[in-house]
């Protein structure tokens, strides 16, 4: 997440979101395939991509939605709302996965 926010202001946040969700997916997808007989050989790539897919997706999403462009009124009806969102939409969508897998 460091690296992420130091290169948000020289790389498009759009670039990096999506860089993200797919690192993201990549990682979900990997770990579909697990096992009982898994090992930590298993797990590391998975989390690691996991982690870094976060950190591209959340850092520079965060940024956009605080930019102090939209006006002192505004960034406080854009916070609630990203973070209502984000709460929401995360949690409906992994219900709805999980729920789908099953």
């Amino acid at each position: 997440m460091a690296i992420t926010g130091r290169i948000t202001g020289k790389v498009d946040a759009r670039y990096l979101i999506v860089t993200g969700v797919g690192l993201f997916f990549w990682a979900m997808w990997l770990h579909y395939h697990f096992t009982l007989e898994i090992g930590m050989h298993d797990l590391l790539l998975p989390m690691i991509l996991r982690g870094v897919g976060l950190g591209l997706i959340f850092v520079p999403l965060t940024q956009v939605c605080r930019r102090p462009t939209c006006g002192r009124t505004q960034l406080a009806q854009g916070t609630g709302l990203f973070t209502t969102s984000l709460a929401n939409w995360s949690g409906s969508f992994g219900i709805a996965v999980a729920a789908y897998a099953c």
